[in-house]
Protein backbone atom coordinates (compact mmCIF):
# COMPACT_ATOMS: atom_id res chain seq x y z
CA UNK A 1 0.00 0.00 0.00
CA UNK A 2 1.30 3.42 -0.99
CA UNK A 3 1.05 6.20 1.58
CA UNK A 4 -0.06 9.69 0.60
CA UNK A 5 2.67 12.20 -0.06
CA UNK A 6 2.17 15.93 -0.18
CA UNK A 7 3.57 18.78 -2.25
CA UNK A 8 4.55 21.45 0.28
CA UNK A 9 5.03 25.16 -0.39
CA UNK A 10 8.79 24.68 -0.05
CA UNK A 11 8.63 22.25 -2.99
CA UNK A 12 7.08 24.85 -5.30
CA UNK A 13 8.32 28.16 -3.88
CA UNK A 14 11.24 28.52 -6.31
CA UNK A 15 8.89 27.97 -9.26
CA UNK A 16 6.40 30.39 -7.67
CA UNK A 17 8.84 33.24 -8.30
CA UNK A 18 8.60 32.57 -12.04
CA UNK A 19 4.88 31.81 -12.08
CA UNK A 20 3.42 34.56 -9.89
CA UNK A 21 5.82 37.50 -10.26
CA UNK A 22 4.02 39.75 -12.72
CA UNK A 23 5.87 42.93 -11.80
CA UNK A 24 9.37 43.61 -10.53
CA UNK A 25 7.96 44.46 -7.12
CA UNK A 26 9.62 43.83 -3.80
CA UNK A 27 6.34 43.59 -1.90
CA UNK A 28 5.92 39.85 -2.45
CA UNK A 29 2.14 40.19 -2.23
CA UNK A 30 1.63 37.86 -5.17
CA UNK A 31 3.76 35.18 -3.50
CA UNK A 32 1.89 35.62 -0.23
CA UNK A 33 -1.37 35.14 -2.12
CA UNK A 34 -0.01 32.04 -3.86
CA UNK A 35 1.16 30.59 -0.54
CA UNK A 36 -2.23 31.24 1.09
CA UNK A 37 -4.05 29.72 -1.88
CA UNK A 38 -1.75 26.69 -1.73
CA UNK A 39 -2.52 26.26 1.97
CA UNK A 40 -6.25 26.37 1.13
CA UNK A 41 -5.76 23.66 -1.50
CA UNK A 42 -3.85 21.62 1.08
CA UNK A 43 -6.71 21.90 3.57
CA UNK A 44 -9.01 20.58 0.83
CA UNK A 45 -6.60 17.62 0.31
CA UNK A 46 -5.72 18.84 -3.19
CA UNK A 47 -1.95 18.87 -2.58
CA UNK A 48 -1.68 15.17 -1.66
CA UNK A 49 -0.91 12.35 -4.05
CA UNK A 50 -0.21 8.62 -4.19
CA UNK A 51 1.79 8.24 -7.40
CA UNK A 52 3.46 10.03 -10.28
CA UNK A 53 0.28 10.82 -12.19
CA UNK A 54 -1.46 12.20 -9.10
CA UNK A 55 1.65 14.22 -8.27
CA UNK A 56 1.51 15.73 -11.75
CA UNK A 57 -2.13 16.69 -11.22
CA UNK A 58 -1.19 18.35 -7.90
CA UNK A 59 1.54 20.35 -9.64
CA UNK A 60 -0.91 21.31 -12.41
CA UNK A 61 -3.22 22.64 -9.69
CA UNK A 62 -0.34 24.90 -8.63
CA UNK A 63 0.03 26.04 -12.24
CA UNK A 64 -3.74 26.61 -12.29
CA UNK A 65 -3.33 29.09 -9.44
CA UNK A 66 -0.69 30.86 -11.51
CA UNK A 67 -2.90 31.04 -14.60
CA UNK A 68 -5.82 32.28 -12.51
CA UNK A 69 -3.64 34.98 -10.97
CA UNK A 70 -2.31 36.06 -14.37
CA UNK A 71 -5.81 36.05 -15.87
CA UNK A 72 -6.96 38.32 -13.05
CA UNK A 73 -4.03 40.68 -13.65
CA UNK A 74 -4.93 40.87 -17.32
CA UNK A 75 -8.57 41.68 -16.62
CA UNK A 76 -8.28 43.93 -13.57
CA UNK A 77 -4.89 45.56 -14.12
CA UNK A 78 -4.67 45.40 -17.92
CA UNK A 79 -1.35 43.60 -17.57
CA UNK A 80 -0.89 41.41 -20.65
CA UNK A 81 -0.77 37.77 -19.70
CA UNK A 82 2.73 36.56 -20.47
CA UNK A 83 2.55 32.85 -19.75
CA UNK A 84 5.04 30.20 -20.84
CA UNK A 85 3.29 27.16 -19.48
CA UNK A 86 6.01 24.76 -20.65
CA UNK A 87 8.62 26.84 -18.83
CA UNK A 88 6.51 26.61 -15.68
CA UNK A 89 6.23 22.84 -16.10
CA UNK A 90 9.99 22.58 -16.49
CA UNK A 91 10.57 24.64 -13.33
CA UNK A 92 8.24 22.23 -11.47
CA UNK A 93 9.98 19.22 -13.05
CA UNK A 94 6.73 17.93 -14.58
CA UNK A 95 7.27 15.00 -16.91
CA UNK A 96 5.56 15.29 -20.32
CA UNK A 97 4.84 11.54 -20.12
CA UNK A 98 2.99 12.05 -16.83
CA UNK A 99 1.01 14.90 -18.42
CA UNK A 100 -0.12 12.50 -21.14
CA UNK A 101 -1.01 9.87 -18.56
CA UNK A 102 -2.98 12.45 -16.55
CA UNK A 103 -4.95 13.44 -19.64
CA UNK A 104 -5.66 9.82 -20.48
CA UNK A 105 -5.97 8.01 -23.80
CA UNK A 106 -9.44 9.42 -24.55
CA UNK A 107 -7.88 12.86 -25.09
CA UNK A 108 -6.00 11.57 -28.14
CA UNK A 109 -8.80 9.45 -29.61
CA UNK A 110 -9.91 11.97 -32.23
CA UNK A 111 -6.45 12.91 -33.45
CA UNK A 112 -3.71 11.23 -35.40
CA UNK A 113 -1.31 14.03 -34.55
CA UNK A 114 0.64 14.22 -31.31
CA UNK A 115 -0.40 17.07 -29.04
CA UNK A 116 2.04 19.70 -27.85
CA UNK A 117 2.97 19.86 -24.18
CA UNK A 118 1.57 23.38 -23.76
CA UNK A 119 -1.78 22.33 -25.22
CA UNK A 120 -1.90 19.27 -22.97
CA UNK A 121 -1.02 21.32 -19.88
CA UNK A 122 -3.71 23.91 -20.68
CA UNK A 123 -6.26 21.09 -21.06
CA UNK A 124 -5.32 19.81 -17.59
CA UNK A 125 -5.41 23.34 -16.16
CA UNK A 126 -8.90 23.81 -17.60
CA UNK A 127 -9.93 20.54 -15.92
CA UNK A 128 -8.53 21.77 -12.59
CA UNK A 129 -10.05 25.28 -12.70
CA UNK A 130 -13.52 24.47 -11.30
CA UNK A 131 -12.16 22.60 -8.27
CA UNK A 132 -9.52 25.23 -7.54
CA UNK A 133 -12.14 27.99 -7.89
CA UNK A 134 -14.49 26.27 -5.42
CA UNK A 135 -11.71 25.85 -2.86
CA UNK A 136 -10.65 29.50 -3.16
CA UNK A 137 -14.22 30.78 -2.73
CA UNK A 138 -14.81 28.49 0.23
CA UNK A 139 -11.48 29.40 1.87
CA UNK A 140 -12.07 33.14 1.46
CA UNK A 141 -15.77 33.09 2.24
CA UNK A 142 -17.26 34.43 -1.00
CA UNK A 143 -16.49 35.77 -4.47
CA UNK A 144 -16.07 39.37 -3.23
CA UNK A 145 -13.40 38.27 -0.77
CA UNK A 146 -11.67 36.30 -3.53
CA UNK A 147 -11.72 39.41 -5.74
CA UNK A 148 -10.32 41.51 -2.90
CA UNK A 149 -7.51 39.03 -2.21
CA UNK A 150 -6.51 38.98 -5.88
CA UNK A 151 -6.77 42.77 -6.15
CA UNK A 152 -4.48 43.28 -3.19
CA UNK A 153 -2.03 40.61 -4.38
CA UNK A 154 -1.85 42.28 -7.79
CA UNK A 155 -1.18 45.78 -6.42
CA UNK A 156 2.58 45.46 -6.86
CA UNK A 157 2.70 46.99 -10.29
CA UNK A 158 -0.22 49.34 -10.01
CA UNK A 159 0.08 51.10 -6.69
CA UNK A 160 2.92 52.06 -4.40
CA UNK A 161 1.96 53.04 -0.92
CA UNK A 162 -0.68 51.98 1.58
CA UNK A 163 -3.11 49.21 0.80
CA UNK A 164 -6.55 50.32 -0.36
CA UNK A 165 -9.35 49.62 2.08
CA UNK A 166 -11.84 46.91 1.19
CA UNK A 167 -14.79 49.28 0.74
CA UNK A 168 -13.01 51.41 -1.83
CA UNK A 169 -11.74 48.36 -3.71
CA UNK A 170 -15.16 46.74 -3.87
CA UNK A 171 -17.35 49.84 -4.25
CA UNK A 172 -15.36 52.09 -6.59
CA UNK A 173 -16.26 50.38 -9.83
CA UNK A 174 -14.12 50.63 -12.94
CA UNK A 175 -14.62 48.79 -16.24
CA UNK A 176 -11.57 46.63 -15.46
CA UNK A 177 -12.81 45.72 -12.00
CA UNK A 178 -16.23 44.92 -13.45
CA UNK A 179 -14.70 42.56 -16.04
CA UNK A 180 -12.62 40.81 -13.39
CA UNK A 181 -15.53 40.50 -10.97
CA UNK A 182 -17.81 39.09 -13.68
CA UNK A 183 -15.08 36.60 -14.61
CA UNK A 184 -14.90 35.44 -10.99
CA UNK A 185 -18.70 35.18 -10.91
CA UNK A 186 -18.54 32.92 -13.96
CA UNK A 187 -16.14 30.56 -12.15
CA UNK A 188 -12.87 31.97 -13.52
CA UNK A 189 -13.07 30.37 -16.99
CA UNK A 190 -10.12 30.34 -19.35
CA UNK A 191 -9.55 33.61 -21.18
CA UNK A 192 -8.42 31.78 -24.31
Amino acid sequence: MVNNSRVEWEDVSAAAERIFRVWASDTGKELDWANSAWIALGRASLTSYKGGVEQTIVLVRFMTLGVIFRDFCELAREEPRDVDITDWAESLEISPVRVGQALGPHYLEDSDDPIKLGTALMALIDQCRPGVFKVLVKALGNESSLFLSLWRASEGGAIDGPEENADSVLNEVTPEKMKAFEWIGEGMPSLD
